[in-house]
């Protein structure tokens, strides 16, 4: 039984080797050069945090993910948390570089719109954490700050 399972697959892949390419099947779209674009199209005015997975039990906070804005500047209009619950509900607990503390009880996976920061500025350190209200909870988090 081994003996024929191994010349078929030796067929096989000397079928798949020789199978000739055509070259009518690559994409014939026009290129663009590097002269054609346009660099204020691929702007935005927005910073997106990496996504954070934080882990609480027992009543206890999480590790506090600390998330740079790098060299991105200028005033917030608003931030979006997209966030991925597991376990019991958890506070959510967001940090601005000058101190200014946010928090939310979430008890499912969603979309959080978060206003309290508007017209602050961006540039600096966030703290993102949770603290289970429960036995154990899990929290996927994203991060997208709106600036202009």
């Amino acid at each position: 039984m081994k003996k024929v399972l191994s010349i078929i697959l030796c067929i096989g892949l000397c079928i798949i080797s020789v199978m000739p390419v055509w070259a009518e099947e690559v994409s014939k779209e026009p290129y663009v050069t590097v002269e054609e674009y346009n660099m204020s199209i691929y702007s935005s005015n927005y910073f997106v945090g990496p996504t954070i997975r934080l882990n609480s039990t027992f009543g206890s906070e999480s590790g506090h993910q600390n998330i740079s804005t790098g060299s991105a500047s200028g005033n917030i209009s608003s931030i979006i948390l997209n966030v991925r619950a597991g376990g019991d509900p958890f506070k959510l607990y967001l940090q601005a570089p000058d101190g200014t503390l946010f928090w939310s009880v979430i008890d499912t996976t969603g979309v959080i719109g978060v206003d309290n920061f508007n017209g602050k500025n961006l540039s600096g350190t966030w703290v993102v954490w949770i603290e289970t209200l429960g036995i154990a909870s899990t929290a996927s988090i994203s991060v997208r700050i709106n600036y202009s």
